[in-house]
């Protein structure tokens, strides 16, 4: 990982020197941007293998003791949760304002003005209303005829089918299972 965060940091110094010369500068940004991939996808594949790795220590160490709180104390570990705290910055007529008193309050007038709309504001195009209710009638009309297609049992040889399209090699879903063991 740090040899595609070198190469990556390499191409990225590359291109943003290469400010007079127009067609080295595609050239630097192309093989910056594939070295940005590059990185992102080396990244991504740690990033698994970390969560992986610890889904596996929480099942192996706290399921065996049988304790659930530690359990979801462990699962809350492993995933990077972002903070559910308001953002404390909020634009009006002045310009921004970090004032607690007036950051909370503009809060709380936007999501009272959200669900509770004015009852005489609410007038509707007639062309639009009649034509999101031809629409209703048109899916409730399809949504009760039968597709003996989507209703019929599934059997075995359409999973067969299906599983041999499958491709080795390629990333476990959250299952874990890799797709040469299907």
């Amino acid at each position: 990982m740090a040899e595609s965060w070198t190469t990556l940091k390499i191409k990225e110094h590359e291109y943003t020197k290469s400010k007079k010369n127009i067609i080295n500068r595609s050239i630097y940004f192309g093989e910056f941007k594939l070295a940005q991939h590059e990185f992102d996808k080396t990244l991504f594949k740690y990033g698994r293998y970390y969560y992986q790795n610890n889904a596996i220590l929480v099942s192996n160490e706290i399921l065996i003791k049988n304790i659930p709180r530690e359990f979801w104390d462990a699962i809350k570990k492993i995933e990077l949760r972002k903070k559910n705290s308001i953002p404390m910055k909020v634009h009006d007529k002045n310009g921004f304002n970090t004032d607690p008193d007036i950051v909370l309050n503009k809060w709380k007038d936007d999501f009272y003005s959200l669900y509770n709309p004015p009852e005489e504001g609410l007038h509707y195009d007639e062309e639009v209303y009649n034509h999101f209710m031809w629409m209703r009638h048109e899916y409730q009309i399809n949504a009760t005829e039968t597709n003996d297609m989507v209703n019929s049992d599934i059997s075995y040889d359409e999973i067969e089918k299906l599983v041999c399209k499958v491709k080795n090699k390629m990333t476990m879903r959250i299952d874990f299972i890799p797709n040469e063991v299907l």
